[in-house]
């Protein structure tokens, strides 16, 4: 594993200002695989920027049908979430398929999604930090 700072972000808009200034930095949110892929050097991550304490745990509505899903929504609210199922099956399905209750009762979504050295769902992976006043996008080229 190599050598990186530690930050507890005590605010939404803090883990954006570290999250954005740092092109090195990784959100950890639930933590357990961001360390297990650093101790293997999958990541390696110059600043860990811990969100868990924040207020990222709504499924919120959005003007254009869509929704919006904090960063530390558990995956099995993500799963069972009756918009998420009748919207977005597929989603709802994988999730159930891809870990144990226990997992997903514990698990962000935001790691299923946007873990690409375990599950390349895309190239690209945005990430939102957000909470009903404040967000900001901090696209990570993931390759």
């Amino acid at each position: 594993m190599k050598r990186f700072r530690y930050m507890k972000a005590v605010s939404v808009r803090e883990a954006i200002r570290i999250f954005a200034a740092e092109p090195g930095a990784a959100l950890m949110a639930g933590g357990t695989n961001l360390v297990d892929l650093m101790k293997y050097d999958v990541s390696t991550p110059t600043v860990v920027v811990d969100i868990n304490g924040l207020p990222l745990h709504d499924i919120t509505e959005q003007p254009d049908g869509g929704l919006r899903l904090g960063a530390l929504v558990s995956n099995a609210d993500v799963a069972y979430d009756p918009r998420i199922t009748e919207r977005y099956p597929l989603l709802s399905s994988a999730i159930l398929a891809g870990a144990s209750g226990q997992l997903r009762n514990m698990a962000p979504w935001e790691v299923t999604c946007c873990s690409a050295p375990v599950v390349p769902i895309s190239t690209t992976c945005r990430c939102h930090v957000t909470n009903a006043s404040l967000a900001a996008d901090a696209p990570r080229r993931l390759d």
